[in-house]
């Protein structure tokens, strides 16, 4: 069986969508003879890391005009026009190549708004799993800033009741043979009378980090992520507040934050309302690997977000034997369990707010705890994860097969 994998993101060592490329393009090549159509500017990181001619797996390059490029690079181009554009070139460049599959799944950037551009083909095509159906409930809407709450408004109201004028997707749900999404409840909403699987995205994103069980103590928690309204940050360190406070800052945890967005002024605003500034850190962009170790040595990952398709980073903390402590919504619902997480439920912006601060105490004053949900987060990775893999490859087997 012949397979193409559209990944405009593609790239290895990376998080989030070049991940997410870079592992379906590694794990369909053990199985089916795989072509790779992505980026130019993701050649060098592949190359350097599996040579020129991997056996099974062939990358195939194409970028837009420079002048196009340059005009993104300088921000006059957005990166949804982009994208848009890059689709169109992407399928004329492979209908040019001449290279014949069985098989052309669009994996990677899978919003519903451009699910690609392979209409009326040959091939059996497949798209997602889809993802962008998530909205954020109106209570924590106080996350975004005044403009930005303005946009995400306007997100929520296209989600809800404009997607039926997209023609991008309407064609592209048309002439799919399979369609896969996120969640059980998009694909009954967005599906129409396509034939669809709910498929959790995340779980084929990367070579998660399955270490072993470190035996050295964990201490504090971790947050990771872009800082940016809908990873809502503000809860985290709020309901570290509510449950530290009155605890004299030697004897808290530390609680670090990693990445960098339009927040972080906002986040140092309220590090400082709160007087947590010896336990409460920014630590900014830092390298996958030390990310991996600091959520290993922690007793939790705080998964804050309001809105988001999957949640990648909580499966690290699974393979890595870290408990999450998230809400119970969304992607990250389907993705976690409550024997490996605390889920809390979406409720009013000061009850979730409670909810976060109570599982924070739970886990920083039960070891024995965090050790058993741990363990029960690894064992959920490891047992999943093929699982994941064999429904795929039964999906394209039995489109061929038609």
């Amino acid at each position: 069986m012949k397979v193409l994998l559209s990944c405009y993101a593609c790239e290895p060592n990376r998080g989030s969508e070049p991940g997410v490329g870079w592992y379906w393009a590694q794990q369909m090549s053990k199985h089916c003879e795989t072509w790779v159509l992505t980026r130019s500017n993701n050649r060098p990181a592949i190359e350097a890391a599996i040579g020129t001619n991997p056996e099974n797996l062939h990358f195939l390059y194409t970028d837009l005009p420079d002048w196009i490029i340059r005009l993104k690079k300088r921000h006059m181009l957005s990166t949804s026009l982009y994208y848009f554009l890059w689709q169109a070139k992407a399928r004329r460049f492979f209908d040019a190549s001449g290279i014949q599959v069985d098989i052309i799944h669009h994996v990677t950037f899978n919003s519903f708004v451009i699910p690609g551009m392979w209409y009326r083909r040959k091939e059996k095509v497949v798209l997602g799993p889809l993802g962008g159906m998530s909205v954020t409930a109106p209570q924590y809407l106080r996350c975004f800033p005044t403009f930005a709450r303005f946009k995400e408004r306007i997100h929520t109201f296209r989600t809800k009741y404009l997607w039926r004028l997209n023609p991008f997707f309407l064609q592209a749900r048309k002439h799919a043979d399979f369609l896969l999404f996120t969640e059980e409840k998009n694909g009954k909403i967005y599906g129409g009378n396509r034939p669809y699987k709910a498929l959790i995205d995340a779980v084929l994103s990367k070579n998660l980090p399955c270490r072993e069980l470190i035996q050295s103590p964990r201490s504090g928690f971790v947050w990771a992520g872009v800082l940016e309204p809908w990873k809502a940050p503000q809860i985290a360190i709020e309901a570290y507040a509510r449950a530290f406070t009155d605890v004299s800052p030697e004897k808290r945890p530390p609680f670090k934050f990693f990445g960098d967005g339009s927040l972080r002024s906002c986040c140092e605003k309220l590090i400082r309302k709160y007087r947590l500034e010896k336990t409460v850190f920014l630590c900014g962009k830092v390298k996958q690997e030390q990310l991996w170790n600091e959520i290993q040595s922690s007793n939790a990952l705080v998964f804050s977000s309001v809105r988001d398709t999957s949640g990648n980073v909580v499966l690290e903390a699974m393979a890595l034997h870290t408990p999450g402590i998230c809400f119970q919504h969304q992607g990250i619902g389907s993705i976690t369990t409550d024997e490996c997480a605390i889920r809390i439920e979406p409720a009013t912006y000061e009850d979730s707010v409670s909810g976060f601060a109570d599982a924070m105490k739970k886990l920083a004053s039960d070891s024995a705890l965090v050790q058993q949900m741990g363990e029960t987060g690894h064992n959920h990775i490891l047992q999943i994860e093929n699982q994941r893999i064999n429904t795929v490859l039964s999906i394209y087997q039995s489109l061929v097969l038609k």
